[in-house]
């Protein structure tokens, strides 16, 4: 085989080997919702490492509701929440890491779940969207939910209303904390139930 048809044969190769690496490595990166407003400023809260959020959450299914105060620590690999009084049954914990739950209650009982949405369903009757959650209160879509769709946005260009994962996420007020600008209202709908969560303060 000649010089000249040897690199013939060899340049495709190292194309097609180039692909396969490129390709590789895009399918490992997390995808990125693109945010049709305010992308550099929003865009960047997806990077933060952690956030503490205080604040209360009222719940409504049915006709039943319920309301509890919330203190959620929030890290790049597990959530921690508590919430104080929901059911009657005074504290509950939530730990998360990917989609593993555990739920600690007041008298101790442990519950345990590698379907977390299944495990609240149970006991709260609809399935709290929290994988989401933790994105849509720092008012960005869930990168757990590819599809999303922004129906209304403010003056500022902060989204107001958007649906995700079945659920419309509206934004009812904002407030600066530190350098950035972060949702203090925000309520989610879907079907016969309601959930209303204020953020009274934020640690980041």
């Amino acid at each position: 085989m000649t010089v000249k048809a040897a690199k013939l044969l060899v340049l495709p190769c190292i194309r097609i080997f180039c692909l396969i690496v490129g390709l590789s490595a895009c399918s490992s990166l997390p995808e990125r919702v693109k945010l049709p407003a305010l992308a550099g400023e929003q865009e960047a809260l997806y990077d933060i490492a952690g956030w503490l959020l205080d604040g209360r959450i009222a719940i409504k299914i049915n006709g039943e509701s319920w309301q509890a105060s919330l203190t959620w620590n929030h890290t790049r690999t597990q959530d921690k929440l508590r919430l104080s009084g929901p059911l009657g049954v005074g504290a509950v914990d939530i730990y998360m890491s990917g989609h593993f739950m555990r739920l600690v209650h007041s008298d101790g009982e442990v519950e345990t779940s590698y379907n977390s949405d299944s495990l609240l369903k149970e006991r709260l009757g609809f399935p709290v969207p929290l994988k989401d959650l933790q994105y849509w209160v720092l008012g960005l879509p869930s990168l757990e939910s590819s599809k999303h769709q922004v129906v209304e946005t403010y003056e500022s260009g902060r989204t107001k209303t958007m649906i995700q994962s079945g659920w419309r996420i509206i934004y009812k007020d904002f407030r600066q904390v530190g350098q950035w600008v972060l949702p203090k209202k925000i309520i989610a709908v879907r079907d016969t139930a309601r959930l209303v969560l204020v953020a009274d303060d934020w640690v980041l």
